[in-house]
């Protein structure tokens, strides 16, 4: 008997995640895209079966000895970390995509399997679906007051995160997401992963970090409670108009500073902290052997289109580099409020 999860992204892409119906409390708990989820859904434009398959790889090329593709078709062997696994992949570049993925994983990351195959795989062709629809999937936060919106952008550790809670917790504003989000021209659509423990965080840390294993328990209890999960929809915006976007940057400077940067450098490095995402996951290994075989495929190219649309988007926004020191308190965020 399977389960199976439907998710729709604001009526722009829709997918489902088919796997084992066995009773896991754990495996269920704080599901990433939980706020699309709906009861029903046809024709999905992206199919994610967990669970053995066998391959159908004949008649392919055999890459690096371990990729096996042919025109919008992929399948491997891999690892990584404490997790192995087998992937093949239908509509690798084109039309709907379906996804059979079997894999095991050790240590504690075993308590959440389908995390996964989520990051490993969703995420990316969520990305690059989405692009083909002319929407993009930036990795960066956003904000929004009084239906301004405002996507922090920036490397990991930034404190994009912790000043987007301070946003939400401190002066109201509506959260859009943290990690990623999705901007179309001259408007930013939310894309909130793990609603739920963004919601724990501005209610019990200081910062986007955990101080130590209590905080970890603190969570998990608090995922549990289900009655939570609801609440925290509230503080979610669906879009808002792009106001204004912000590079986050930390330096050892003791002071913060904003200066206006052009629009082909935003772009540049928008392009980069996406392609710096996608590079920690195997996926971009997955692209670049599909593209040495058809180098003028759709996903081959999807940086070339990124660039494009971004250059589309953003070219009436205005842009900024705010400068901010190493450490984050309360200070801190009240010259970057002040800034926006």
């Amino acid at each position: 008997m399977k389960q199976i999860l439907n998710y729709n992204i604001h009526n722009l892409l829709k997918f489902q995640i088919i796997r084992d119906n066995k009773r896991d409390y754990v495996r269920d708990l704080n599901l990433p895209f939980s706020f699309f989820e709906v009861k029903d859904m046809d024709a999905p434009d992206i199919k994610l079966n967990i669970g053995k398959f066998t391959p159908s790889n004949n008649d392919c090329y055999l890459l690096d000895h371990k990729y096996h593709i042919k025109e919008n078709y992929f399948y491997c062997k891999d690892s990584g970390g404490r997790a192995k696994w087998e992937v093949e992949i239908f509509g690798f570049e084109d039309g709907s995509t379906t996804i059979n993925y079997n894999g095991k994983i050790d240590g504690s990351e075993a308590l959440f399997p389908d995390r996964v195959p989520q990051n490993l795989l969703l995420q990316p062709f969520i990305e690059y679906k989405l692009c083909k629809k002319d929407h993009l999937f930036i990795h960066a936060a956003g904000v929004t007051n009084n239906n301004k919106g405002y996507i922090l952008a920036g490397r990991p550790s930034a404190f994009k995160s912790t000043l987007t809670m301070d946003f939400v917790r401190k002066d109201g504003f509506k959260w859009m997401g943290d990690d990623r989000v999705i901007i179309q021209k001259n408007k930013i659509m939310c894309f909130p992963i793990s609603p739920i423990t963004f919601d724990f965080k501005c209610k019990y840390l200081s910062t986007e970090e955990f101080s130590g294993i209590f905080d970890r328990i603190n969570l998990i209890k608090y995922l549990y409670n289900k009655s939570e999960y609801k609440k925290c929809d509230k503080s979610i915006a669906n879009s808002a108009a792009l106001d204004a976007l912000f590079f986050i940057n930390r330096t050892n400077k003791g002071t913060i500073k904003k200066n206006i940067i052009s629009l082909n450098e935003a772009v540049g490095k928008l392009v980069e902290n996406n392609r710096g995402e996608m590079i920690l996951l195997h996926f971009y290994k997955y692209i670049l052997a599909y593209s040495f075989v058809f180098p003028m495929s759709g996903i081959a190219l999807h940086w070339d289109c990124l660039r494009i649309n971004l250059e589309t988007f953003l070219k009436d926004v205005p842009i900024y580099e705010v400068e901010i020191p190493q450490n984050y308190n309360s200070s801190v965020f009240n010259e970057v409020h002040d800034l926006l």
